[in-house]
């Protein structure tokens, strides 16, 4: 009873707002989009050609951006008309490819007006059905500044399962010397759901959630992974050769993908959860936590270095 008790008291106001309150946050929504990961198995002329058209799409975009920077021009009808046959003329790109370009420098100012964007050489590359058609299930053409390739990809049981409902947009990103085309989903539609009460979530550093029902996620095995990557960083950092730098690499994106492991897997534990019991989930509020707790230094790595719970999708 006191462990309820303190439950209700610290969730009072979600109890209080039955269904609408988590509607737009961690409830039940109508439509829900995926992205599905594609790894592409190039040649090494179509690698060469595919890395290539990054660079000249990327530089396009900066150029698209910088042009509507200075003219003070975010739109993206407006700023087709300033650019598009610039970058045609100046960069060799298709038609679609052109549009593409603008259209990614339009993403970038709907965010922020007051900074031009640079973007990297190997950036990624959108694509729509008008450059990017599948062959079957298991290649994919592209455009290249070379002309049409015809790439195979492979993906897991997962991916090719929903292969069917690709649609839109597709990126074409370098990552770890391999390309992988992350291509969108929408799922039909469901029923939408009356959450019947609340399911409170209390995060932490010991125990990364814990659920209003009792049910603790500890964390130790995680606070050992982490202090030892933290260990390991600093050792290489106070090394700092070139080598030492490559190792700091790879053990940042080992520990990115061991924390976005734990963090779905937690997650998506809680959502199933609420989902038996048709109730909302309601998220401890931690604005302003490190000016309200006082700890040391060493301690913050954990919480700012693990990112917070994400909604998941049960397929």
């Amino acid at each position: 009873m006191p462990f309820q008790r303190q439950w209700k008291k610290r969730f009072s106001a979600a109890l209080a707002h039955p269904p609408l309150v988590c509607e737009n946050g961690f409830g039940y929504t109508k439509n829900m989009k995926l992205t599905l990961q594609l790894q592409l198995l190039p040649t090494a002329d179509q690698k060469a050609d595919l890395l290539t058209t990054m660079a000249r799409f990327n530089e396009a975009a900066t150029f698209a951006a910088k042009v509507g920077f200075d003219a003070g021009i975010f739109g993206q009808v407006t700023l087709h008309r300033l650019a598009y046959y610039a970058i045609r003329e100046k960069f060799g790109l298709s038609s679609q490819m052109a549009v593409r370009a603008i259209s990614k420098a339009v993403e970038c100012f709907q965010r922020d007006k007051t900074k031009c964007p640079v973007f990297k050489p190997r950036s990624a590359v959108c694509y729509d059905q008008r450059v990017l058609s599948f062959k079957g299930l298991t290649e994919v053409s592209l455009w290249a500044m070379t002309g049409r390739l015809r790439i195979p990809f492979v993906c897991g049981a997962y991916q090719r399962e929903r292969q069917s409902r690709i649609k839109g947009q597709a990126d074409l990103v370098y990552r770890g010397g391999k390309f992988f085309l992350l291509c969108t989903i929408d799922l039909p539609e469901e029923a939408p759901i009356t959450p019947v009460g609340v399911l409170g979530v209390d995060l932490g550093i010991v125990n990364i959630a814990t659920t209003s029902d009792g049910e603790t996620f500890a964390g130790g095995a995680v606070d050992a992974i982490r202090r030892k990557h933290n260990l390991q960083r600093k050792r290489l950092q106070r090394r700092g050769t070139k080598g030492a730098k490559k190792k700091l690499k790879r053990v940042s994106a080992k520990e990115s993908a061991f924390r976005r492991h734990q963090n779905h897997r937690i997650a998506k534990s809680i959502v199933q959860a609420a989902q038996r019991t048709s109730r909302a989930i309601a998220v401890e509020e931690l604005t302003g936590i490190r000016q309200r707790v006082n700890t040391s230094v060493d301690a913050w790595s954990g919480p700012s270095g693990f990112p917070p719970l994400r909604p998941v999708r049960i397929a």
